[in-house]
């Protein structure tokens, strides 16, 4: 298990109504095994070696795959599931998510909390 260190922030280092349109940009699922359970973020860049939280270094991983990436590059990683995962991976960090986090911070608003309005917008 790994050690969280004193600024661990959990979810909190990204907004959530940006988190929301990520996952709603990458369909509500993993665009690496295409799983829709346990979802987080992953950085393509990883943090370690510069990568940033811009929306295009990010996508939706489940935490599987996000643990078993670490830091390996992405596309390798991608490969040990299919071609179709790396074009998934190219063709969802190009899409904007304007518009999508218009959409989510509404559906934030309207859900009574973050399971609910996950399940809102990625269902």
């Amino acid at each position: 298990m790994c050690e969280r260190t004193d600024n661990w922030q959990g979810m909190n280092w990204i907004r959530k109504d940006l988190r929301l349109a990520i996952y709603m940009r990458d369909h509500g699922r993993c665009v690496y095994c295409e799983s829709s359970e346990a979802l987080t973020l992953d950085h393509l860049r990883p943090v370690s070696r510069g990568g940033g939280n811009h929306p295009r270094n990010l996508v939706t991983a489940c935490s599987a795959c996000n643990s078993e990436r670490g830091d390996k590059p992405w596309r390798k990683y991608a490969l040990t599931h299919s071609k179709q995962a790396v074009e998934r991976v190219e063709r969802f960090r190009r899409r904007s998510v304007k518009q999508l986090r218009m959409a989510a911070r509404v559906a934030l608003e309207q859900a009574t909390d973050w399971p609910s309005a996950v399940e809102t917008v990625c269902a």
